[in-house]
């Protein structure tokens, strides 16, 4: 099974960022490694990952203490070609053994929302010309509906509206998780519970689903070390993708196939159980 690890460290020039990255590997074992908001601008940092077992690395360096993203990974594991550089994000196309290549995209976007607009318009113009399977794994610092955030201030829906439209002109979908529902442990304000998220996530092409049944995401545990949790994208799964987590989505292409409406009707069945008859769908 090949493993690709995303995490948000919030910053590595502390002593303990290489133990706890440690440990997020040996939970894991991946054969590639995603860092983001590092939080530094020396490159040569990053030397220390070879102790892991990488001996592939590429940087992009923070501006001061903001941003910045690293992948390390083992060439035995993965064949990766650096595509595509930029401040929020890093573009790889990739090898897997027999598989097919796949464009592989780490993300960091972020939290201001102009930096956003500018992240979200070079990936609307990249997808029509990307005819590779596509995978953008990473903090897209947005969640999708309401049910993955509690606590903190009421959600904005207009936010969450822009986030999902974004992700449907790049013709991208959600692929769901395993593993704890929120990956971002916010601050507690005043009156209000514990804020939660869901922000670090995997979105895929149809070329992705079609070619790949053997894959999951799965939310690691938190480690005290960042406030965000680790996720790992697993090739050769072993066991099935929890379907529970798999955000539902009506593609409009679907209406237009002319036994569309039969199909609907037969798969739908209602019988009182809209989450029955979502599944068979």
């Amino acid at each position: 099974m090949i493993k690709i690890l995303f995490w948000n460290v919030r910053g590595v020039c502390s002593p303990k960022f290489l133990q706890n990255l440690k440990l997020a590997c040996r939970k894991s074992h991946p054969g590639m490694i995603l860092l983001t908001e590092t939080k530094s601008e020396d490159e040569g940092c990053f030397r220390c990952l070879l102790s892991l077992g990488f001996d592939e690395i590429v940087v992009v360096s923070s501006l001061g203490r903001s941003g910045g993203i690293v992948a390390a990974w083992q060439k035995n594991e993965i064949d990766a070609q650096l595509a595509r550089k930029d401040r929020q994000f890093l573009q790889f196309q990739c090898k897997i053994t027999e598989a097919n290549p796949f464009m592989l995209t780490a993300i960091y976007a972020h939290p201001s929302y102009s930096l956003k607009q500018e992240l979200w318009g070079i990936l609307e113009d990249m997808a029509p010309s990307i005819s590779l399977l596509w995978v953008l794994i990473g903090d897209f610092n947005d969640i999708g509906p309401l049910s993955k955030k509690v606590g903190g201030l009421d959600g904005n829906e207009a936010r969450i509206k822009l986030f999902n439209d974004r992700g449907q002109r790049c013709a991208l979908s959600d692929i769901g998780y395993q593993g704890p529902k929120f990956t971002w442990r916010g601050p507690k304000l005043r009156g209000c519970r514990r804020l939660y998220e869901r922000l670090d996530r995997a979105l895929v092409n149809e070329a992705f689903l079609m070619e790949h049944s053997d894959w999951e995401l799965q939310v690691l545990p938190r480690i005290n070390f960042s406030d965000h949790n680790p996720i790992c994208l697993a090739f050769g799964a072993s066991t099935a993708v929890n379907r529970v987590n798999l955000p539902f989505r009506f593609e409009a292409m679907w209406g237009k196939h002319e036994a569309f409406k039969e199909f609907l009707s037969d798969a739908w069945g209602f019988k009182g159980d809209i989450h029955s008859s979502l599944d068979k769908l």
